[in-house]
């Protein structure tokens, strides 16, 4: 949460462009973790060995299933809320044009 917090709130409007590298910096590693634990030859965590079966999974069934789901759904809220970000950081942007075309009194010709 803090993360996101961070990202939407924490610096204004004037970071939008900063928020927007950070989620894509983090998209991309994290896709990368979640494309490297899906297709692992082995165990990486052998602490979760033990609570595998209650799932009906393997270990390393489990172990992919979780890469997956860190990869597809996890990468679709990261492109989500890039995509919600830059579209704040362009609506901000045109206010910011029509409030400085405002104040030199100029009429705006779209």
């Amino acid at each position: 949460m803090l993360f996101w917090w961070s990202l939407f709130y924490a610096h204004g409007k004037s970071r939008y462009g900063a928020s927007v590298l950070y989620l894509f910096t983090t998209a991309v590693h994290t896709s990368i973790l979640g494309a490297l634990l899906t297709f692992a030859l082995i165990v990486w965590y052998p602490d979760y060995i033990p609570t595998t079966p209650a799932w009906g999974l393997k270990p390393l069934e489990d172990q992919q299933a979780g890469g997956l789901i860190m990869w597809i759904p996890a990468g679709l809220v990261y492109v989500v809320g890039g995509l919600a970000l830059f579209a704040e950081w362009l609506r901000e942007g045109d206010r910011l044009a029509e409030a400085a075309i405002h104040r030199s009194g100029r009429k705006y010709a779209a």
